[in-house]
């Protein structure tokens, strides 16, 4: 069973679709109690505690298999210690969990200001509105699913859920915000600025992805009333690649905001979070070199986390040949070598072990679909269609993907010199 629609409040991974009630778990009017030991989630617990292969999990095994770290991984070597007491209970009481969640991962809604390349109208509010827009566009069938899961509208604007999360927050120790862009979202802000002022703030740690192109000051004093936190820049290239890719955004807007992220106090982690795409596999040693120089002339430091597609494997980077991804990988390294993060920074370990992390993913030997192929052509033409943009204007190194027939075997594309 695919967990994309959600959390079914009867059955368990092994229950055919067909034989489920549609009815899922959504927290806008259910109670985090009634989720926590539901069926389904007793039983997900300790398939986990066996150690069984659970393909919702695809995503972390396949950055895994390529080199980068995953969330799986990053979790549990956060919490192993802390999880023991919890596994042992688990196994003794067959997947319930008397504790209560201390680390709450949530998305108050899909409002976004950008249309990302490798984003999804489940995800954000604009690519939503674009598709719409245009009734004759491929991707105008992805709105049905869309509106069928917005049933009950977004947490952030939920009553229900708002004082359920304000009864909570004694116990919360995490408090994870995915969207959608929470800055575009005034609902949700108004959730977080209540949270902030209240005790509870200074002893939760608050971790936020953000494209930071709606950042402004009043959003950086909220966010220093919490005890810590990470904010993760979502920014994917230099310049026009990034605008070309996070549509919608504006570098010299982006610019700014770095700096003015450094207004954060200093258990705030500050990272550039980067998703590598067929788009910029090429030229990421750009924003490197970038960001690096910017950290070196004003004195602070961005640390780097990679990623990969995951709704979207119609533009992973692995539909670049990897004779020339093997050259990306050696520009990244020549920029290891004279990095200021990587070699004067007394942190560079850290930084050092991410770059190995980007130049193991850019060497990855996994090898798509001639289907996959076929499908980036046509969602690339259908986006540049609806955006009167140009990839070749952004990105000319990427003619010989354009030359390449449809019909092409993905062996054959492998097969184009360097």
């Amino acid at each position: 069973m695919d967990l994309y629609e959600g959390v079914p409040k009867n059955g368990t991974l092994e229950t055919p679709k067909e034989a489920i009630p549609a009815d899922v778990f959504n927290l806008a009017v259910d109670s985090v109690d009634d989720f926590w030991n539901s069926e389904f989630m007793r039983d997900f617990r300790m398939r986990m505690v066996r150690g069984d292969y659970i393909s919702n999990c695809r995503h972390c095994h396949y950055l895994e298999d390529i080199g980068l770290s995953s969330k799986r991984l990053s979790k549990n070597k956060r919490f192993a210690k802390l999880a023991d007491q919890l596994i042992q209970e688990c196994i003794e009481k067959e997947g319930r969990i008397d504790a209560v969640p201390r680390w709450w991962e949530v998305r108050l809604s899909t409002i976004c200001n950008l249309a990302c390349r490798m984003c999804t109208p489940h995800l954000s509010t604009r690519f939503y509105d674009e598709i719409k827009a245009n009734p004759e566009s491929s991707l105008t069938p992805k709105l049905a699913q869309v509106d069928a899961a917005a049933k009950y509208g977004y947490l952030s604007k939920s009553l229900p859920f708002r004082t359920s999360l304000m009864q909570a927050l004694p116990k919360i120790e995490i408090l994870e915000i995915r969207g959608g862009e929470l800055f575009a979202d005034e609902a949700a802000l108004s959730i977080l600025e209540e949270i902030s002022l209240t005790p509870y703030a200074g002893k939760i740690h608050f971790d936020l992805s953000s494209n930071i192109t709606l950042l402004k000051d009043k959003h950086l004093e909220i966010l220093n009333r919490f005890r810590s936190g990470d904010i993760r820049a979502s920014i994917d290239g230099f310049g026009a690649e990034n605008e070309f890719i996070r549509y919608g955004s504006r570098w010299g807007v982006i610019e700014k905001n770095l700096l003015r992220v450094q207004k954060l106090h200093p258990l705030w982690s500050k990272k550039i979070q980067v998703t590598i795409t067929v788009y910029q596999a090429l030229t990421i040693d750009k924003l490197l070199r970038y960001v690096d120089s910017l950290c070196l002339q004003n004195g602070f430091e961005f640390d780097f986390s990679f990623s990969a597609v995951r709704d979207t494997p119609y533009q992973a980077h692995e539909l670049i040949p990897r004779a020339l991804r093997l050259e990306s990988a050696e520009r990244v390294e020549s920029f290891r070598l004279t990095s200021h993060l990587c070699q004067n920074s007394s942190r560079k370990n850290s930084h050092n072990a991410s770059i190995d992390s980007l130049i193991a993913c850019l060497k990855s030997a996994e090898e798509p679909t001639t289907e996959d192929f076929e499908s980036f052509l046509r969602y690339d033409s259908t986006l540049n269609s609806m955006r009167k943009t140009s990839t070749l204007e952004v990105f000319p190194h990427l003619n010989f993907l354009f030359q390449t027939k449809q019909t092409a075997k993905m062996g054959e594309l492998n097969a184009l010199p360097s």
